[in-house]
């Protein structure tokens, strides 16, 4: 429903099926105009105005419509992508505690990067399509009874819907053989992403074993896709077949029960591709049903995204007893939220965080930054950042003391660094000039810091 909503609302996506409207209106106005031209024909001649007017409609309605429809609908799949995305970020900004999460990191951040921008992307013209073949079929059999006749034209659409109506019907034996296909592909996908250690590793006893099975599966996913396709394909030829024997039988029956009036026959010949056409499009209508179950999984799967995080309890991945925090904070086991209320009475200061590795360091300083908000900034061990004063070519020491230097010049909220394993993978020398950068930065700052390296822990003052 969120993700509904959200491509629905948009501006560019009204923008879009008005301008869907206006080109099926002109359709249906070429359509008319070509009815009233070919009965009027024996009688009065071509109609010239008439005969203008109803050019100008069909070459608009695919010409100029066509491509501001386009147009209206890539903005609207735009706007749609984007307005996620601002959801996304708000929803996820400030989550450090969940993101340790890397089961639940990993499945809403796939989900973001692929499948929910093209659930998103589907959703649109989806609903697009549906708007567009709705008036299609609306104003096109306006068109056509009023060339006609209502007697005869309810007698030919009626006709030709009854044999799409009984495809429709007969369709639903085709659910067993699109599941099959479907849990088929999945098992091969799901023993494809087993691949990379049998493959990597070049052990040729597990490789064959795995190649055996992907054999296995694959041509059992072949062997679904291809009888589904069969099943659904034939159905639908079927279906073809009856819905045109159907509406051209009607047409021969209501033009022999008109043979006297010959304007009446020319007119039923005339609109009987349009009449196909029609029937056609209802046709169409009746597979949205099964393509709008998919499309409804896909979208509530991919609003997931967006979903409220669940409460995550740091106390569960910490062992507060082996956590050591300075001298002048240190209890022990301390107080989360004693610690909190001591850290944010601090106007400067640095404390180092210990303790034996799985301890919940790192997990600390996610409860912290959680809390402290964006009176904060975090700076992981292993991160993506894009850090402040921070270009390319840098080295890592580089990178890490132009960024605490630009934090620490900046007038922005931030009062509180937080640093993980800043010291890993630098030089003595380098980690030495860099302990003595933040001492610098204690002096206006508060620093909480977990170290790496150990050897130069003593260089470290207790918090001012």
């Amino acid at each position: 429903m969120l993700l509904r909503k959200l491509i629905l609302s948009e501006s560019w996506f009204k923008a879009a099926a008005a301008a869907a409207f206006i080109q099926q209106l002109l359709v249906a106005g070429g359509t008319f105009l070509l009815g009233e031209l070919t009965t009027r024909l024996p009688g009065e001649g071509v109609l010239w105005p008439q005969a203008l007017l109803m050019l100008g409609c069909m070459a608009l309605s695919g010409s100029v419509a066509f491509y501001v429809l386009q147009l209206f609908s890539l903005r609207a799949e735009r706007a749609s992508l984007k307005n996620f995305f601002e959801r996304y970020f708000q929803n996820t900004f400030n989550q450090p505690l969940f993101w340790r999460s890397a089961e639940e990191r990993t499945r809403r951040h796939d989900m973001m990067c692929r499948e929910a921008q093209e659930a998103i992307q589907e959703g649109n013209g989806f609903f697009l399509d549906i708007w567009t073949t709705g008036w299609n079929i609306a104003l096109n059999t306006a068109a056509v009874v009023l060339v006609i006749g209502l007697e005869s034209g309810a007698v030919i659409l009626a006709t030709g819907i009854a044999s799409s109506l009984l495809v429709h019907f007969a369709s639903q034996r085709l659910s067993k053989h699109a599941i099959d296909e479907i849990d088929d592909q999945n098992q091969l996908n799901g023993h494809l992403s087993s691949s990379w250690d049998n493959l990597i590793l070049g052990n040729r006893l597990s490789f064959g074993l795995w190649k055996n099975s992907f054999n296995t599966l694959f041509q059992r996913a072949s062997h679904s896709a291809e009888r589904s396709l069969s099943a659904r394909e034939k159905l639908l030829a079927t279906g073809s077949f009856l819905t045109t024997a159907a509406v051209v039988a009607s047409v021969l029956v209501q033009a022999w029960l008109n043979q006297s009036n010959i304007t009446a026959v020319i007119a039923l010949f005339a609109m009987l591709p349009r009449t196909l056409q029609i029937n056609m499009h209802v046709q169409i209508v009746h597979s949205y049903w099964a393509g709008w179950q998919r499309l409804r999984e896909r979208l509530n799967a991919a609003a997931q995204c967006l979903a409220p995080f669940p409460e995550a309890s740091a106390l569960e991945l910490m062992q507060p007893e082996k956590i050591q925090i300075s001298e002048k904070l240190n209890s022990n086991p301390w107080q989360t939220e004693e610690l909190i209320k001591n850290i944010a009475s601090l106007h400067c200061g640095r404390l180092t965080i210990r303790g034996a590795n799985g301890a919940g360091k790192s997990v600390l300083l996610s409860l912290l930054k959680n809390t402290l908000a964006e009176k904060a900034f975090y700076l992981p061990a292993q991160h993506e950042l894009e850090l402040p004063g921070v270009h390319s070519g840098l080295s890592h020491g580089e990178k890490v003391i132009a960024a605490l230097n630009t934090l620490a010049a900046s007038q922005s909220d931030v009062q509180v660094l937080l640093l993980d394993e800043w010291d890993a993978n630098l030089s003595p020398e380098n980690r030495r000039l860099l302990s003595a950068r933040i001492e610098t930065i204690a002096q206006s700052k508060v620093v909480i810091e977990v170290r790496h390296n150990h050897e130069t822990l003593s260089l470290v003052h207790s918090n001012a």
